[in-house]
């Protein structure tokens, strides 16, 4: 991993100093840190200053319908690696190919999930459990843009096997089979999307462990409302030869009220194991998001979480300063 990530790495570094004799490559980067306080049950009972991350890009053409793009990012004070690193070739709006480290195009989240991207202080539910964080793979990414489809297509390594049998991201095949993932949408206006996503995956080292995700999702932006919605769905073979079902919605609506977004989202996570009983969690937020001044995100945010089968005390209040520039 470690070579291919550095050969990666140089060429695409290379191909920005090329093109930097002629125009500058565009260079942005973010920041964000939180202060948690919680219940009892919370992670945060004391208050705690936690979440500092922060990531680097650098992208730009480096010749005729070839671009670049190489970020690197670190999250939950975790060292920095490597979020996105390809080279790209497009040579009209409707196709255009990617090669090597790459997001994962399923669904809308795990494209724009930077803090600054975002004005929900923490993570939707289903995006805590059925699929990796920052869900990325090394392959080809093929994707294009017509007057109203969009589509993105992934040929990569696919994800791992942890020690618990559990999938989980990887960057080196440990099976023979190479994965697919699809997502396919529509964009009925300005601002208005919906697009539905798929996913077969082999996992397990010899490739009889299968995982299946699908998900949908709908966004619809303007300059006064955001609202946006997500559905996820994982069905996997467990280490005991069963199927467990695991699935998350989220929906989030937001009002521009004179720079400010109050901010409300309804979040539900079931997890129901071949052989124990299904876990539920449910979440509502409200919150408020502005912009102290260009590029700097401030939100405040209190969830309330809710098992419906368990007496639980961990609701979390929650800022966070998000930075862009």
């Amino acid at each position: 991993m470690k070579s291919i990530l550095a050969g990666l790495s140089a060429l695409l570094l290379a191909a920005a100093v090329v093109r930097a004799q002629q125009s500058p490559p565009e260079v942005h980067g973010h920041f964000s840190f939180s202060f948690l306080r919680g219940e009892a049950e919370s992670d945060a009972p004391s208050g705690s200053f936690e979440d500092i991350g922060g990531g680097l890009s650098l992208s730009g053409l480096f010749a005729a319908n070839f671009d670049y793009r190489f970020e690197l990012r670190s999250r939950a004070e975790a060292r920095f690696g490597m979020e996105e690193a390809w080279l790209g070739f497009n040579p009209f709006p409707a196709f255009g190919v990617r090669a090597g480290l790459y997001l994962v195009p399923f669904g809308r989240f795990n494209r724009f999930n930077r803090p600054h991207e975002n004005l929900l202080a923490g993570t939707p539910l289903p995006f805590t459990s059925v699929t990796p964080e920052s869900w990325r793979d090394i392959g080809l990414l093929a994707s294009g843009r017509t007057s109203f489809l969009f589509y993105a297509l992934s040929l990569g390594n696919g994800l791992g096997e942890n020690e618990a049998g559990e999938p989980e991201q990887q960057f080196r095949d440990n099976n023979a089979s190479k994965d697919v993932v699809g997502r396919l949408g529509i964009q009925w206006k300005a601002g208005l999307e919906t697009a539905v996503s798929y996913s077969r995956q082999e996992f397990g080292p010899a490739g009889a462990r299968r995982a299946d995700l699908l998900g949908a999702d709908a966004s619809w932006i303007t300059d006064n409302y955001r609202i946006l919605g997500e559905y996820v769905r994982m069905e996997k073979d467990d280490a005991a030869g069963g199927r467990v079902n695991e699935e998350g919605w989220y929906v989030q609506l937001a009002l521009d009220y004179k720079s400010l977004w109050p901010v409300a989202s309804y979040q539900r996570l079931k997890t129901d194991p071949a052989a124990s009983p299904a876990v539920e969690r449910r979440r509502w937020t409200v919150g408020l998001a502005g912009i102290l001044f260009s590029g700097t995100l401030l939100k405040f945010e209190y969830a309330w979480n809710r098992e419906p089968d368990a007496e639980v005390d961990n609701d979390l209040f929650s800022v966070q300063v998000a930075v862009s520039f």
